[in-house]
């Protein structure tokens, strides 16, 4: 008896449990997909420091962030950060951090040849870049 009073309980978690996984893992897979295509993003902001260009540096950047982030923050950023960079450099995703609007995405930053690591955060809006930083 006791098997046909679970049974239908069964039924309903059969349904409903695959249903949960899919959707949990939909949900990661999103967030990594926006971690790889923003770390990217970051790739190509790298790269226009290294080659000291301010259009591209600030090319997927949202309105205020190509204001605010001028041509004197780039300039001092190339100066300091261009030449280690061009030695080579790795990128490991850390965590994201949510600030009202914003997404940070984290990575440690390790340039070849260095003892010293950074932290590297791109926040981002609306899928726009909304801030930089690397400390």
């Amino acid at each position: 008896m006791r098997f046909y009073r679970s049974f239908p309980g069964a039924i309903l978690l059969s349904l409903v449990l695959p249903t949960l996984v899919v959707i949990t893992l939909s949900g990661s897979g999103l967030a990594q997909t926006a971690q790889v295509q923003h770390e990217k993003t970051l790739t190509r902001m790298f790269d226009a420091v290294q080659s000291k260009s301010y259009d591209k540096f600030i090319a997927d950047g949202e309105a205020w962030f190509k204001t605010n982030f001028t041509t004197k923050m780039f300039d001092d950023l190339a100066r300091q950060l261009g030449p280690r960079l061009q030695q080579g450099y790795s990128l490991t995703f850390l965590t994201t951090l949510n600030r009202q609007e914003h997404v940070g995405y984290v990575w440690k930053l390790a340039i070849k040849g260095s003892k010293e690591d950074y932290i590297a955060t791109l926040f981002i809006k609306d899928g726009r870049v909304s801030g930089f930083m690397v400390r």
